[in-house]
């Protein structure tokens, strides 16, 4: 929660899925009804909304630090977006979204699910840049600027990813697709780090008769002739759909969501896309049932060392001896 239009109310900022628009609900007033207003998209100077791809993960910061609120938004193809408010105030003027740059280099991962979350880990004043990512790990960027514009260092590793192969929901720690928040959890004046996590879990297997089994290989064979005739359905509308609107065919990843709203809703799309759904169905029936689950973890920052408490504490009885 952050109130974003600042009108002394919290309000509630969200990704979705796709195409990833960032969707706002306001805070309303009691005489309003209080609570929650319907969400709205949210949209840059330029009127157009704020994508940066499917399944968006926004947080709202002030990144720069002069006096507006910025967006840092990551994405599912595990990319990290800036979008700067030109405001200098209390008003929304965000810019489209461009590469966010850490020493000199796009953050961009060959993992997906780029989850980030701004805050101060290091509890130095200063806010960090903590991420999440698809393998489960969670990495921090130490912001190293005592003013102005973050400068983020090379990152450090919080958590490691989740061995290959291991069943996440078994593990005695956080899964795949790590997301993370900042707080102190036990109250000892000290960040602890939550992290939410994606952990399926495979049910009991079927024994299936010889009927069954050849039907769950039909519904798989027809499975890969329909998504590749549907791929190359959506292949060559791309193009046309580029032509159309003259976007160069460089450009077109970053017009690929908007691209797909239109490709849709077309006939030849919807018929294809029913047939997957009534393919995928089948195949749910007749082999194990996944568990969609996860938990939301805490990880407590450790107790300082004994030895390095002794050497604060000196520290503390030098500087009360000076000041008296």
């Amino acid at each position: 929660m952050v109130d974003l239009d600042r009108d002394g109310l919290p309000d509630l900022v969200t990704g979705s899925y796709q195409p990833g628009d960032v969707l706002v609900f306001a805070g309303r007033t009691q005489e309003h009804g209080g609570g929650l207003a319907p969400p709205r998209v949210l949209a840059g100077r330029d009127g157009e909304p704020l994508r940066v791809g499917r399944a968006s993960w926004p947080q709202a910061c002030d990144w720069d630090r002069d006096g507006d609120l910025d967006l840092v938004l990551g994405n599912m193809y595990g990319a990290v977006f800036l979008a700067r408010n030109g405001s200098g105030g209390a008003t929304l003027a965000l810019a489209p979204p461009r590469p966010l740059v850490v020493q000199g280099a796009e953050l961009k991962f060959d993992e997906t699910n780029a989850a980030p979350h701004v805050a101060d880990w290091d509890q130095d004043g200063h806010a960090d840049l903590l991420l999440g990512l698809s393998s489960g790990r969670v990495l921090f960027y130490r912001n190293a600027s005592a003013s102005g514009e973050t400068v983020l260092e090379a990152p450090r590793e919080l958590l490691a990813a989740v061995p290959e192969g291991v069943a996440t929901g078994t593990l005695p720690r956080s899964g795949l697709r790590a997301r993370v928040a900042v707080v102190d959890w036990n109250a000892d004046g000290r960040s602890d780090l939550v992290v939410g996590e994606y952990a399926p879990r495979d049910g009991e297997p079927r024994v299936l008769s010889e009927a069954e089994e050849a039907a769950l290989a039909e519904a798989q064979r027809q499975t890969v002739a329909v998504g590749q005739e549907r791929g190359r359905l959506e292949s060559a509308a791309f193009g046309r759909w580029l032509r159309q609107k003259g976007i160069h065919v460089d450009d077109g990843p970053a017009h690929y969501e908007d691209f797909l709203l239109e490709f849709r809703a077309t006939p030849e799309a919807r018929a294809l896309d029913d047939r997957l759904q009534e393919l995928a169905a089948a195949q749910r029936r007749l082999n194990p049932a996944q568990i969609d689950r996860g938990l939301v973890w805490v990880y407590l920052r450790a107790p300082r060392p004994e030895a390095e408490a002794g050497e604060e504490r000196r520290a503390e009885d030098t500087e009360e001896e000076r000041g008296g």
